[in-house]
């Protein structure tokens, strides 16, 4: 139905710019169910939406099940699925869609396709990173193809290409991809380019270049340095 014919409308629904929106109250939660249409403009503070357009305005709280994001600061919530165009995304939890540019300032992402934008912290459980920038982060699992990396702490996952600043790598596969500096821990190294930083130890074959081994005790790991260091 529409906003004017919705019983016991919250105001800050009246309030907002819309166009052809149909919506409802759940008899369950009492919370306002959005089901499709424009948001113009406006404050949204809680509530499902489930499908429709995002021109403009400030995201409280609530679930997002599908739709297009264009513009917009999302402040809080939960988002299904989706394609985000642009925008700020300040926290909450990402669970699958395309995120096609903007700034992500903090939260959690469990899985979906990243194209470009800005990341500057938060935690990348799995997914593909297609490009963009890597300010900081907790990365625990997924596939990185191209973008710079920035600082942060690399789990696991594979690396495809791009360029690598500083931050830890503990695991993973690393492919291709320029590295310039951080601390390698332990991983699988196919090819690429390293300028520099340091190398902890080595469990598996595929080593940097540059790197030999200085300390080998029967019985432990090795431990490796770059020969800079030695």
């Amino acid at each position: 139905m529409t906003i004017e014919e919705l019983p016991n409308c919250p105001q800050w629904l009246k309030d907002a710019g819309t166009e052809d929106a149909d919506v409802r109250i759940d008899p369950d939660t009492g919370c306002v169910v959005w089901e499709s249409g424009t948001w113009r403009y406006g404050t949204w503070h809680n509530g499902i939406w489930e499908s429709g357009t995002w021109k403009s305005g400030t995201w409280h709280a609530g679930t997002w099940h599908a739709g297009r994001w264009k513009a917009g600061r999302w402040k809080s919530g939960n988002w299904l699925d989706g394609i985000w165009e642009c925008g700020t995304w300040e926290s909450g939890t990402w669970h699958y869609g395309d995120w096609l540019r903007g700034l992500w300032r903090s939260g959690t992402w469990q899985f979906g396709h990243w194209h470009y934008g800005t990341w500057l912290g938060g935690s990348w459980y799995s997914g593909h990173w297609h490009s963009g920038t890597w300010q900081f982060g907790h990365w625990y699992n997924g596939t990185w193809h191209n973008g710079t990396w920035h600082n942060g702490l690399w789990r696991r996952g594979t690396w495809e290409s791009g360029e690598w600043h500083s931050g830890t790598w503990s695991n993973g596969t690393w492919l291709n991809g320029d590295w310039l500096g951080g601390t390698w821990e332990g991983g699988i190294w196919e090819g690429g380019t390293w300028e520099g930083g340091r190398r902890l130890r080595s469990t598996r074959p595929g080593l940097p270049p540059t790197l030999e081994p200085v300390l080998a005790v029967p019985g432990q790991r090795k431990l490796w340095l770059p020969e800079e260091d030695l």
